[in-house]
């Protein structure tokens, strides 16, 4: 079966839905460190500082900076636009959205020496355990063109016949099986009445216009259960190992409507191609990290964490619902099938400084390097890495390496502390191989936090922008149109935490 091929950074739709591509890899591999509001409110950037639920994520030595027990709890409130261009339309859509990003549970114990603390040696150890969401896939768009000189139907007929020419028969487990068993397309013979290849079930192919709308809509995200230790070695050394167990949750709904314009006796009215994707799974990696600080006010960090091991399990449908002058109205048997496959994602490592500005603040920056090639989509097996040749080829030849900058300053007055940041993250698609890859994400944040004896809350907000591009089907002589996504989301956030 011909694969479509959507040109987009987070969504995936119809024919590429169907099997693993390079944009599940892209997709499942990047991470958004925003768990909880100071965190969001300062970009991420608590590499080296620590003492934050998050610090498990990024670098787990920062456990041990916490100077307390510490319970923490977050909800966070999302609303997100896709304005979209295509051809010469333009339509937007928005996406609302509540969710608990982060719970975690920090217990710290501190050595003594006959009842005094001890100031050489092990000083203290910390043991965490939360759940910190690092990736969130809820996006709403809406495409909308009128008058296009092409259709679904042309990729239809385009898949037939290269399914036909391959030796496989036309089923519902093809989207040529789906449009002939609809009667959207009609057979080609040569000379000696053998079929030859598809085309659509219209009068003119080539003068044919069409209006066309299509939604997607995603929902899901990755959260984290980690498990962390750290140890303080004389103020001076901190380090720490965590095990993370991220939790895969994603869910994808479309629909692609077809009108031809054509008044006279086409038997090609309309359709309506409808798919749902679900992805679920669950990984593990390991990470450990290292904080030194030379003078007190000076914290340098690195950590590095293992590829992630994801086992995740793919149910996916399909239907189509026609309209022709032939049977009227038909509704096809839906194709059903699930899929199970291992995905690998690429390493991370992170270098960061902090500064502590008079103990009344702080200036903070993380870099995250990590190399999207290398992520591996595998089958089950001992086979598994061959059912995916074709696919991991395309990753390694399309992606490359990646780098995320996030910086961050605090600066408290009283019991309330002010707080900005900012991150960057460079795209993974090589611009010389692939012009229509997405945008790399930037982000803007800020918050203010209120802390007393035993307790503290924060309140953070994050604005982050990117761009895309998308197409609701490919055509062999690559006159399909682009559609261009620009995202714009909004996050607000508020953290509640108890020390003990």
């Amino acid at each position: 079966m011909k694969k479509i091929t959507f040109i987009i950074g987070i969504l995936c739709a119809f024919g590429s839905a169907k099997a693993q591509s390079i944009f599940d890899a892209m997709r499942y591999s990047h991470t958004n460190y925003t768990a909880n509001a100071r965190a969001m409110a300062i970009g991420g950037a608590f590499g080296a500082l620590g003492g934050n639920s998050l610090s498990s994520s990024i670098n787990p030595a920062g456990i041990a900076f916490h100077p307390t027990s510490e319970f923490t709890a977050s909800l966070a409130y999302l609303n997100g636009n896709t304005s979209t261009q295509y051809g010469f339309e333009n339509t937007e859509d928005a996406k609302y959205a509540l969710n608990i990003p982060n719970l975690s549970y920090t217990y710290s114990e501190f050595e003594t020496d006959f009842g005094k603390p001890v100031k050489e040696g092990w000083i203290n150890h910390s043991f965490t355990m939360n759940l910190n969401r690092s990736n969130s896939f809820g996006r709403n768009m809406l495409l909308n063109g009128e008058g296009i000189s092409h259709g679904m139907v042309n990729h239809f007929a385009e898949d037939a016949t290269k399914t036909w020419n391959d030796g496989y028969p036309l089923d519902s487990s093809t989207f040529g099986g789906l449009a002939y068993f609809g009667y959207l397309i009609d057979p080609t013979y040569d000379s000696d009445s053998n079929v030859i290849g598809f085309i659509p079930s219209v009068m003119d192919v080539d003068d044919t216009k069409y209006n066309q709308l299509q939604s997607l809509a995603s929902r899901g995200n990755i959260t984290d259960m980690n498990f962390g230790w750290a140890g303080n070695y004389s103020n001076k050394f901190y380090v720490g190992i965590n095990m993370g167990l991220p939790m895969l949750n994603y869910r994808e709904q479309g629909s692609y409507i077809e009108n031809n314009l054509y008044d006279g006796d086409d038997n090609y009215n309309a359709m309506e191609l409808k798919h749902t994707l679900k992805d679920n799974g669950i990984g593990i990696n390991v990470s450990a990290g290292l904080i030194y600080r030379p003078v007190k006010f000076l914290r340098l960090g690195i950590a590095a964490k293992t590829p992630t091991f994801f086992s995740i399990t793919r149910t996916y449908e399909v239907s189509l619902t026609t309209d022709t002058d032939v049977k009227g109205i038909m509704e096809i048997e839906p194709s059903k099938s699930e899929t199970e496959y291992r995905l690998i994602t690429p390493y991370q490592f992170t270098l960061s400084a902090a500064a502590i500005l008079f103990k009344r603040g702080f200036v903070s920056i993380d870099y995250m390097v990590s190399d999207p090639s290398s992520t591996r989509l595998r089958g089950p097996g001992l086979n598994g890495g061959a059912q995916y040749f074709t696919q991991n080829r395309k990753i390694q030849q399309e992606l490359m390496g990646t780098n995320q900058l996030r910086l961050g300053a605090e600066w408290t007055i009283g019991p309330l502390a002010l707080r900005g940041g900012y991150s960057t993250t460079s795209t993974p698609f090589a611009s010389n191989i692939d012009p229509y890859g997405p945008s790399g994400l930037t982000s803007y944040s800020g918050g203010i936090g209120f802390r007393d004896e035993g307790f503290f809350v924060d309140l953070g907000f994050q604005t982050t922008e990117s761009t895309d591009y998308f197409t609701p089907y490919y055509l062999n002589d690559g006159s399909n149109i682009m559609a261009k996504n620009n995202n714009l989301s909004a996050t607000v956030m508020a953290t509640v935490g108890f020390t003990f």
